[in-house]
């Protein structure tokens, strides 16, 4: 086994030497002149004191007579490097011969000296010796830095979530670290030196960054760039640099998976702007409020001056010689009953509108309570069963309804009659888009019989994957709307929710439904509403409500 490396200073007193020899006056004023140098001194006087010796001391430096008596210095060297590689040996001879100093050099003597011995040619070959293992020291420890540097890389590179990749110049790989491997499931050992373009030809997109970068020694960026996978849409950043190491080029691509950060930027996004919006609404909604009224109680006192059938009223028109019966005539003629009663109504139908406005624009009054959420719904299933809309050509008996409800639901702290208000709204919806598309299956010649289908599912979620926002340790009950309808296109699923936003025609609707049932999710309750499209066709809107909900 390889020793460690001697500590060595600037001052050479600090070396060891062993001196192996047999001629003990010799080693005894060798030892006076190393010890005035001050340096460590132990000595032996055959071949198997030196191997103790040097087990024991761990010498720096020995001095090897040629000669032991019977044995051969030069065979003692070799098994003084078998047991300390870095023990530098100088052998010592009074009988020089070329041939003797090759076999000592061959044996791994590091210097060879001839007796008698020459102090001042001694005393710099010992300085050549501890600079040499000074200096060994030295790239020893910066070879353990560098060592331990490259194992600390290694270490950042591999924890980073960032997926790093390295090319050179013509964009074969040169670094590829775990995140790579996870984003592109192929291992380094399946791309080192290969060119990147042919073996993931996913990152071929970036191949107009990495000549741009080699281009302008700049580095180029791509932010929120969209992927489409697998498993779902997923967002990118992409940064491109280049790199420049000793006489490496190339170029690094760190890509790093932002959907979670995205997604929660356009939720506070969204939220923003449906708090500003609805906050618009709701004032514009106030300040029609009176107007609005001045124009109903006119169309009632209109209907009330205009009602032959009462006799004040005729009274008052033969006091200025009015024929009732013809006048009568007359409004029924122009029909100014039916306009009249026109005007009411649409004006009972903007008040309703004005109504909940400013209902939901202000904070609920009534304390909220424990409720099991399968109850809820089952009661407002049982309600909008009995809605049946001729005009708008559905009715809910039409329609089959399938239940998944989980039966070990925590009851949920909420406000039951807003949460019954946000499940009927869902569903009828998603009646009148199912009576949409039956009714325009009815006029496509060989069309497939169409079944209206309405699924709701009630689950317990922990944590959704993606979605940060929701606390790994809050636990939140799920509704699930799903119908089996025309579906939310992908363009306007990010208006979905917000006010007097809607895909109806003219007089079907206003686009507020799906606003309040965010006010009641999203502000009320701090849950979370969204919809998406199903795989199958169809529309899919999700409810989540927190089991300990902030009032």
């Amino acid at each position: 086994m390889k020793r460690e490396q001697p500590d060595l200073t600037d001052d050479r007193g600090q070396g060891r030497i062993l001196i192996i020899d047999d001629d003990r006056d010799f080693t005894l004023s060798l030892v006076d002149i190393l010890e005035s140098r001050d340096y460590q001194v132990e000595v032996a006087h055959n071949a198997s004191g030196g191997q103790e010796k040097a087990g024991s001391f761990d010498p720096q430096v020995a001095l090897v007579d040629i000669r032991l008596g019977r044995e051969s210095g030069i065979n003692l060297v070799s098994r003084l490097k078998e047991t300390n590689p870095d023990l530098l040996c100088v052998m010592m001879t009074a009988y020089a011969a070329m041939e003797t100093a090759v076999e000592a050099i061959h044996e791994g003597a590091y210097d060879y000296l001839q007796k008698p011995l020459d102090m001042r040619y001694l005393l710099a070959t010992l300085d050549r010796c501890f600079d040499k293992l000074r200096l060994e020291s030295e790239k020893a420890e910066a070879e353990t830095e560098r060592e331990r540097l490259r194992h600390l890389l290694q270490n950042i590179t591999g924890s980073m979530p960032s997926a790093l990749i390295a090319l050179d110049l013509v964009g074969r790989v040169l670094f590829w670290n775990p995140a790579a491997e996870a984003l592109t499931g192929q291992v380094a050992s399946q791309v080192y030196g290969k060119s990147l373009w042919q073996t993931c030809p996913e990152l071929s997109r970036y191949r107009d960054l990495f000549e741009q970068v080699l281009n302008q020694r700049q580095v180029a960026h791509r932010h929120r760039e969209k992927w489409t996978t697998p498993s779902g849409t997923v967002y990118r950043d992409v940064d491109v640099f280049p790199l420049t190491v000793n006489d490496l080029e190339g170029v690094v691509l760190r890509l790093d998976d932002v959907t979670k950060r995205v997604r929660l930027e356009e939720m506070m996004l969204q939220s923003a702007k449906m708090a500003s919006v609805g906050g618009l609404a709701a004032g514009v909604a106030h300040e029609i409020n009176n107007p609005l009224g001045v124009m109903m109680q006119s169309a009632q006192m209109l209907q009330m001056i205009f009602d032959i059938e009462r006799s004040r009223t005729r009274e008052r028109l033969r006091a200025y010689d009015v024929n009732p019966a013809g006048l009568s005539r007359y409004l029924q003629e122009r029909n100014i009953s039916e306009y009249l009663e026109g005007i009411r109504t649409a004006g009972e139908r903007a008040a309703k509108i004005v109504s909940d406005l400013l209902s939901f624009s202000r904070k609920s009054t009534s304390q909220p309570a424990l409720y099991d959420l399968n109850v809820l719904v089952e009661q407002t299933l049982a309600l909008a069963a009995t809605d049946y809309d001729l005009k708008k050509k559905y009715d809910f008996r039409d329609i089959e309804i399938s239940r998944e409800f989980a039966s070990d639901l925590p009851h949920v702290l909420c406000d039951g009659q807003q949460i019954q208000q946000v499940v009927l709204n869902l569903v009828r919806n998603a009646a009148h888009e199912m009576a949409k598309k039956k009714e325009r299956l009815v006029h496509l010649p060989n069309a497939e019989e169409y079944q209206p289908r309405l699924m709701l599912r009630t689950s317990l979620v922990t944590k959704e994957p993606g979605h940060p926002e929701i606390d790994p340790d809050e636990q939140v009950v799920r509704l699930e709307v799903e119908d089996n309808g025309p579906g939310v296109a992908a363009e306007i699923q990010p208006q979905l929710f917000e006010p007097f936003f809607t895909t109806n025609e003219e007089g079907e609707g206003i686009g507020l439904g799906l606003w309040l049932c965010w006010s009641i999710v999203v502000d009320r309750h701090q849950g979370r509403i969204w919809g998406e499209p199903r795989a199958e066709g169809g529309a899919r809107f999700v409810v989540e409500l927190p089991v300990k909900s902030v009032w």
